[in-house]
């Protein structure tokens, strides 16, 4: 390093002055790569293999965000979404500009409310997904809470039977595996750093639809209770044809194509498509002329293009039918395995009670007693991951009817 630091330098009385200034910066150029390259290798050498410390886990921070050490807020599923649809970036834009559209200019009264209810409803819908992954969002960390209060309570059963087999082997009783309990704890433990890492996840995500203060700070309130579908598929369909505001949006838009609007349906079409298009001008004297002149060609030109919204519409209409007929089966499906997961685990528990009350007589079913208790809880897990998949697909389905958010979030209007 110290042989080839002064030849680094730039000045003038280094270089002969036939030589170019581009081949003295290339030279330059090859001199510092030559220079870092020793740097390198030389820290390389320093923290090479044969030097490297032996293998242990280093505490690391890979994510931005706050521990939830003191959880001073309550949410339930609701909240959550509002405040999700009312912080949604994309739509609120939408809506801005909408506010800016209204102080400009504009010729045509019907272009602009027909823009204007375009990017009204898709704002709309914009919120309306935004809530819906917060709502994914937040009833997993629900699951979560259930999930730690499940392994707190597998824990107490451990450290009883750890308690149970200390005695045995005291009294001289043989055990079949005497490490099995430590096998457990392994595993409890990797399942609560498991836990931890999906909470911490969780929290991340749902910060960019919510803030990190109410994503980082907050207890989900949910509920417990089993709500299967109860409600004819067909009701739902109805009740999307109803609420989705694309729908309602282009079933509007059917009184205004007619012979003095079929020029700015252009840029309407476009915007429907969710393709940019410029502004229509107005029409100019010639091209009135020409509109008078051309009346067969216009009204040919207005049946085109209600044919066109017509089919648009019909090709919304069959996928919002197969989002809704999915989402209701899917959750339909749900709800009885979340049903059939409650009837296991209250198997289990009646188990327990009979070894229980058989260990009262003999005095000597503490290992199957400890083996029945085990499966209970796990058939507790079982009933957390059916209540999630269920709530999850509740949200599919009310994201799918447009029910997810109860109250429109137009405020703005």
């Amino acid at each position: 390093m110290l042989a080839i630091a002064p030849s680094m330098k730039t000045s003038k009385m280094e270089y002969p002055l036939r030589i170019p200034r581009s081949q003295r910066t290339l030279m330059s150029r090859r001199q510092c790569i030559v220079a870092w390259s020793f740097v390198l290798f030389g820290q390389s050498i320093l923290y090479s293999e044969d030097h490297a410390a032996p293998f242990a886990i280093r505490p690391s921070e890979p994510y931005f965000v706050p521990e939830p050490a003191s959880l001073s807020k309550t949410f339930d599923a609701s909240e959550i979404a509002e405040i999700a649809a009312r912080q949604c970036g994309p739509a609120n834009l939408m809506i801005r500009e909408n506010a800016i559209s209204i102080y400009q200019r504009c010729e045509k009264e019907v272009e602009l409310t027909a823009i204007c209810s375009i990017r009204q409803a898709t704002a709309q819908r914009l919120r309306e997904n935004a809530a819906s992954i917060a709502l994914k969002l937040h009833y997993g960390l629900a699951a979560c809470k259930q999930s730690q209060e499940l392994l707190n309570r597998t824990r107490q059963e451990l450290d009883r039977q750890s308690m149970a087999q200390g005695k045995l082997i005291e009294e001289g009783v043989p055990i079949p595996d005497p490490l099995l309990l430590d096998r457990l704890r392994v595993d409890w433990n990797d399942q609560l750093l498991e836990n931890e890492s999906k909470q911490r996840t969780l929290r991340l995500q749902l910060s960019e639809l919510v803030g990190g203060e109410v994503a980082c700070n907050y207890e989900p309130m949910f509920e417990r209770n089993l709500a299967p579908s109860d409600v004819d598929v067909c009701d739902y369909l109805q009740t999307a044809m109803r609420r989705r505001h694309e729908i309602t949006l282009l079933f509007g838009l059917r009184s205004s194509i007619n012979d003095s609007t079929i020029e700015l349906w252009e840029t309407i079409a476009a915007a429907l498509s969710g393709v940019p298009a410029l502004r229509s001008k107005p029409l100019s004297v010639a091209g009135r002329i020409k509109r008078l002149l051309l009346r067969d060609e216009i009204e040919q030109a207005v049946q085109n293009r209600k044919q066109w919204l017509e089919t648009l519409i019909h090709e919304r209409t069959n996928h919002i039918r197969k989002e809704v007929e999915v989402a209701y089966e899917t959750k339909r499906i749900a709800a009885l395995r979340w049903a059939n997961s409650r009837e296991q685990s209250q198997i289990w528990a009646t188990r327990v009670r009979q070894l229980e009350k058989i260990g009262e007589e003999l005095k000597g079913n503490v290992a199957d007693q400890s083996a029945a208790r085990l499966q209970a809880l796990q058939s507790e897990v079982n009933i957390i991951k059916r209540w999630l998949d269920w709530h999850l697909a509740n949200v599919d389905l009310e994201n799918a009817t447009g029910t997810i958010l109860q109250t429109l979030i137009h405020s703005e209007q």
